[in-house]
């Protein structure tokens, strides 16, 4: 069975009531300010060792870009040899391009040697001697 209306509100302002109570609810703890001089000190103990990890890892950071600058500059003069040796090596090879292209064009522009009819002609001539050697006399 279900209570009767005013019933319901009745108990409902009770519940409310009673959340009401507890949010007013204070700590019953408190805290001295000698405990949190000592949260403050221990805070600032850990950001002191936060900045002095990282300035350690800045100075490593700090010499490894040296070295590689240093490094880098002795790569860049190697490297420049090594452009200059490819630079004469495509040098080289365009040289020889140009050649054989003059090469072609004497070739292509030089007439044939060979003429049929003067082989013709010296093909019945060697039979001729080869039959006429064959002869019986």
């Amino acid at each position: 069975m279900r209570p009767k209306p005013h019933v319901r509100t009745m108990i409902e302002k009770e519940i409310l009531d009673g959340f009401s109570r507890l949010q007013s609810v204070g700590p019953s703890l408190t805290i001295t300010p000698r405990y949190t001089k000592l949260m403050d000190f221990k805070r600032q103990r850990q950001l002191e060792d936060k900045y002095t990890q990282i300035e350690k890892e800045n100075l490593l950071l700090l010499e490894k870009m040296t070295t590689i600058m240093k490094r880098d500059r002795n790569q860049f003069q190697t490297h420049q040899i090594r452009l200059s040796s490819q630079y004469k090596k495509r040098q080289e090879e365009i040289k020889i391009q140009k050649q054989n292209k003059m090469l072609l064009n004497r070739i292509n522009a030089s007439k044939s040697e060979y003429q049929k009819r003067s082989h013709d002609q010296s093909y019945i001539q060697n039979r001729q001697y080869a039959w006429n050697l064959n002869k019986p006399f």
